[in-house]
C-alpha cells in the first residue's frame, strides 16, 4: 500500500520582526544609532534610527531615516562610516539642522544626540519597483528631518 504524501502545516516561516506601522504626521524624534548597508546588493545607504518622543501610542518606537551614500568606507555595520555628496538628503539635513562643521572630513551623526529633532513619518505603499504594497504588509518610515524641536 503506497503512503500519501503528507505536506507539512508551516513550509514557511517570516524572519526578522515586523516593522512598525503608525500613522503619518509629524513627531518628535530622538537619535539613537545608524547602520550602514547596501540595498539591493549594491546601492550603499545609510540608516540612522530615531525614537519617538512624542507622547501618545507610538512613544519610544524606533523608526528609521534612510540616506543615498555615495560610498560605503568600511564594512557595512552599525555605526560604519560612509561618503555623501553635496546634493545629497543627509548633507542637506545635517546642514539645515547644525550649520556646516569648518572640516568636512569631520561630519559625524554624534551631532544627532544632543538635540530633539521633528521628523515627517509617511507610510510606504509602493515598492522599489512601484508595485502597490498591500495594506497588511506596508511599514513606515521617516520621509524627512524638518528642524529642532522646541
Amino acid at each position: 500500500m503506497a503512503k500519501a504524501n503528507v505536506v507539512p502545516l508551516h513550509e514557511v516561516e517570516i524572519e526578522g520582526e515586523r516593522p512598525a506601522l503608525i500613522t503619518p504626521g509629524e513627531y518628535e524624534l530622538a537619535f539613537q544609532y545608524h547602520r550602514t548597508l547596501y540595498l539591493f546588493g549594491r546601492a550603499p545607504k545609510v540608516a540612522c534610527y530615531f525614537k519617538i518622543m512624542t507622547m501618545g501610542p507610538h512613544f519610544e518606537l524606533i523608526l528609521p531615516r534612510y540616506y543615498n551614500a555615495k560610498t560605503l568606507s568600511s564594512k557595512p555595520r552599525k555605526g560604519g562610516a560612509f561618503k555623501v555628496g553635496w546634493h545629497s538628503d543627509f548633507l542637506r539635513e545635517y546642514a539645515a539642522l547644525f550649520g556646516l562643521p569648518p572640516r568636512l572630513d569631520r561630519v559625524s551623526t554624534e551631532a544627532f544626540r544632543n538635540v530633539i529633532l521633528r521628523g515627517r513619518v509617511a507610510q510606504v505603499m509602493t515598492d522599489s519597483k512601484q508595485r502597490v504594497i498591500p495594506d497588511p504588509l506596508r511599514y513606515s518610515v521617516i520621509s524627512e528631518l524638518t528642524g529642532r524641536a522646541q
